[in-house]
């Protein structure tokens, strides 16, 4: 199956993978037996394991923006 995004949305569903994550291994620090919490973790990581795959073989980028950079001094 192949679905066509953009890169903003690549990267929300990245973040909401992310997220999942965290809250799975936090489950799992509180309650090690919980199977539910890690197969979540398991499929998010191998997800997101594949997407990093895809864009490193296809060589893809994100393009930095310099006068986006040099507008956000206190954060540099």
């Amino acid at each position: 199956m192949s679905i066509n995004l953009s890169t903003e949305d690549m990267l929300h569903i990245c973040q909401l993978l992310r997220e999942d994550a965290i809250c799975s291994q936090h489950v799992l620090n509180e309650e090690p037996d919980n199977l539910d919490a890690a197969r979540s973790l398991g499929l998010t990581q191998d997800i997101l394991l594949k997407v990093a795959a895809i864009a490193i073989l296809k060589g893809y980028t994100i393009k930095d923006d310099p006068h986006y950079v040099s507008t956000r001094r206190g954060l540099n």
